[in-house]
């Protein structure tokens, strides 16, 4: 089989070293990979640390292809901080990403406690939240749902959408963590509202979600508000130029056609990043 031809594509979901957890490819060497593919760029995410920094000395390294920092607010950074995203989105930071592996969600998951929540004991969005949505959408970056829960998720976009943010990301959806229905979706879906379907997700250890209902979601939510990333790093799995090769090729395979590819790597990331 034709290796997939990557020109034009971005990949908005890299773990890359420097980390705290082993990784299969560092900052340098996944920009140089992705810019040798012609892609047009990458994200690089850390669950611990801000990567915009990171992201501008690989740009001004690697030539021919763009590189995009975010910040994930996690314990290491003091969680909900709303002084760390500001710093962050002042230094160039593309997307805020809410709790992932400090998110009280991720820990019920691993049947351990506490973590970062984002709702009060009412239920209502925590206060800090609004100072957070506001400095994104001043900044006119991109909000990430990271491992929130689904209702979370649902009050976070509700507020954020009223707060008039347009760049607004569901993090693996399908993920067992989040597990959001079609119908969830759906009702989620529109006014900026993206989904963002990894290939990592498909993996035994990162959630082991049939290809096939990603396809399924896909065909049903609508690939004009779908990215493709591969939320890959991992020591132990693909390095991501091949796993983007390999997810857009099983994505064909199993009915997704050239044009809704070509939507979800090229323009909505695009327009993300643009907008």
């Amino acid at each position: 089989m034709n290796e997939i031809e990557l020109a034009g594509m971005y990949d908005l979901h890299i773990h890359s070293a420097p980390d705290l957890i082993a990784r299969c490819i560092d900052d340098i060497e996944a920009a140089r990979q992705a810019a040798e593919a012609r892609m047009a760029g990458i994200l690089l995410k850390s669950h611990y640390a801000f990567t915009c920094d990171r992201a501008q000395i690989a740009e001004k390294i690697v030539p021919n292809i763009k590189i995009y920092g975010a910040l994930t607010l996690n314990e290491s950074v003091g969680g909900l901080n709303v002084s760390a995203v500001e710093t962050a989105l002042r230094l160039g930071t593309t997307e805020i990403f809410m709790p992932t592996i400090s998110a009280a969600n991720h820990l019920r998951g691993e049947r351990r406690q506490g973590g970062i929540s984002i709702l009060d004991e009412q239920s209502n969005l925590a206060p800090l939240l609004k100072e957070i949505l506001a400095l994104v959408s001043d900044y006119k970056a991109i909000l990430g749902t990271g491992h929130l829960s689904g209702d979370e998720i649902k009050i976070l976009v509700k507020t954020a959408k009223k707060q008039g943010l347009r760049k607004i990301v569901i993090t693996h959806p399908e993920l067992p963590l989040v597990n959001l229905s079609l119908d969830e979706q759906y009702h989620l879906s529109g006014n900026g509202v993206y989904f963002e379907r990894c290939y990592a997700s498909t993996f035994p250890l990162s959630g082991n979600v049939p290809l096939e209902q990603i396809a399924r979601d896909i065909k049903e939510i609508g690939a004009s508000s779908t990215l493709l990333t591969t939320d890959f790093g991992r020591a132990d799995y693909p390095l991501p130029v091949k796993g983007l090769q390999t997810f857009v090729a099983n994505l064909k395979k199993v009915g997704i056609d050239e044009k809704e590819i070509e939507l979800m790597t090229k323009e909505n990331p695009r327009r993300l990043l643009e907008g």
